[in-house]
């Protein structure tokens, strides 16, 4: 009972991304906008955030080796 559960939300999850990965092709191409742009300043963003979160809990990093 417990598998078919696991396997049925595995299933739609899976099916979710799909469907989400599909619209945002649709929208891309109705829209003329390229995806890479959007995936690039998203992706990019996620990596400001995150290098803004190390900053804050470890302090900046060291940049005595440069110059």
């Amino acid at each position: 009972m417990i598998t078919k559960i696991y396997w049925r939300l595995v299933d739609v999850s899976i099916h979710s991304v799909l469907l989400l990965f599909f619209l945002l092709i649709l929208l891309g191409i109705y829209f003329k906008t390229m995806i890479d742009k959007f995936c690039y300043k998203f992706f990019g963003t996620i990596d400001d955030i995150r290098e803004w979160i190390a900053n804050k809990l470890s302090g900046k990093r060291c940049k005595c080796k440069k110059g």
